[in-house]
């Protein structure tokens, strides 16, 4: 979650869902107004608003707009970061991972397919196997999602 700096009222968010039983990962940015009834969602400045909410989105309540859904298969994700290494790398960041196409974007900068900084393109040809530079020892904030032991990344 992240406040709007000019109007801490107004609050953007993405809800990382996982479905084990279902074999799915849903991601969905949503806006908060702290005070709905001086200033409902909708009425929160554009930048943090984004866009509006989607057709077909279920009812939210008053003080919550929801403004985009994907949901996508876990084992794509897995096999995206068991065969190439940037991938590998870039889920060592990334705490709400969307891929659409050839992108992947952590999805709290931006919506699937978006291109921010934290976006990964992963055009047809690109590398696979062991990564020929240096990677940083972090763990993988949202194993869970990847099915690795949450607590040591493995």
């Amino acid at each position: 979650m992240s406040a709007f700096p000019a109007n801490p009222v107004c609050w953007s968010f993405v809800a990382v869902e996982l479905d084990r039983q279902a074999g799915q990962l849903r991601l969905r940015r949503g806006l908060i107004s702290l005070a709905p009834e001086l200033m409902p969602p909708q009425s929160c400045p554009a930048r943090i608003a984004g866009p509006a909410p989607a057709a077909g989105t279920p009812a939210a309540p008053a003080a919550l707009a929801w403004q985009w859904a994907q949901s996508m298969p876990l084992a794509q994700l897995r096999a995206l970061q068991q065969r190439d290494c940037r991938v590998d790398a870039w889920l060592r960041f990334a705490r709400a991972p969307s891929v659409q196409d050839d992108l992947a974007t952590d999805a709290r900068f931006g919506p699937p397919g978006g291109v921010n900084f934290s976006t990964l393109s992963m055009a047809p040809g690109a590398s696979a196997g062991r990564c020929t530079f240096a990677v940083p020892g972090w763990g993988y904030p949202r194993g869970d999602v990847l099915g690795l032991n949450a607590h040591t990344g493995q």
